[in-house]
């Protein structure tokens, strides 16, 4: 078992708020994990606490074993690490081609990359970016965006990749075209941290799940396991069980300004968080 990074107690304030809480946790290589937890949590925070966007106020990071702690996010791209963000934002004058050639060059060993230009117009391939490479930015519209800022990141050669919520504002095809997507990066042998509120996708390709709450991790483990935590279904959905009444009422009229009895039939249970519409936001 090879751990890509490892998180011990780490931790982020923004003066007297907590974002990240001691948080301690690792991702083995080769899986594609989900980092979950309701609106406000801390998980673009923990990201970016890992990233070196954000240098954590305590705590420790490792990158293949050895501490990255406070490293730019600089460094931690050459280490390895590479990420897309919630919005896109790329260089509106630039074309994809050259949006995906920058982090070709910059990235992971890219200046022993013989051939950059080929290799990134493979990468728009591989993403299935539908326009032709030459396409300047400022005229790509949300998915075009995403499916280049995918390209962006896998430019940089990672060993580990950082997708954070790549699936909002998606219809149902193109979350399913994700999801094959999301997979086949993986099968690259890239290991996957995504952070995402769409439940479906979450459940379907996740080997793992973290959950985080107010900054703190509540369950870590197999997803199907995660995803039927009572803590985890408690801080997504408020199912927290009510006391059962001991005995049936009594049968007969109510007196007289009494409340109406309870029913007594059952309310539907949620089935884990891979439930309902399979969206939680």
């Amino acid at each position: 078992m090879k751990f890509v990074m490892e998180t011990v107690e780490l931790s982020k304030k923004f003066g007297e708020l907590t974002a990240v809480d001691g948080i301690s946790t690792t991702l083995e290589e080769g899986h594609i994990v989900g980092l979950i937890g309701p609106n406000g949590a801390g998980k673009s925070t923990f990201l970016n606490s890992m990233a070196g966007l954000f240098p954590p106020t305590s705590g420790k990071v490792f990158f293949e074993g050895k501490e990255c702690t406070g490293f730019t996010p600089q460094r931690m791209c050459h280490l390895g690490l590479a990420r897309t963000f919630q919005i896109p934002q790329p260089f509106p004058k630039m074309t994809a081609l050259e949006t995906v050639l920058v982090a070709t060059l910059f990235g992971r060993h890219g200046h022993a990359r013989e051939n950059p230009v080929e290799y990134a117009k493979s990468l728009l391939d591989f993403v299935e970016f539908p326009l032709p490479p030459k396409t300047a930015c400022e005229n790509l519209n949300t998915v075009q965006l995403k499916r280049l800022d995918l390209a962006r990141a896998l430019g940089s050669n990672p060993k580990m990749l950082f997708l954070d919520e790549l699936a909002a504002g998606l219809t149902e095809s193109e979350i399913l075209d994700m999801i094959v997507l999301t997979r086949k990066i993986r099968d690259r042998g890239i290991t996957i941290l995504m952070v995402e509120h769409i439940m479906k996708l979450i459940i379907t390709v996740c080997e793992y799940l973290i959950v985080i709450q107010f900054g703190r991790k509540i369950s870590e483990g197999r997803t199907e396991k995660v995803a039927q935590d009572p803590v985890v279904l408690e801080a997504y959905l408020g199912t927290a069980k009510k006391k059962e009444p001991e005995g049936p009422a009594p049968a007969g009229p109510e007196a007289p300004g009494s409340a109406p009895a309870a029913s007594n039939a059952a309310e539907p249970k949620p089935a884990g968080l891979g439930g309902g519409d399979g969206h939680v936001s």
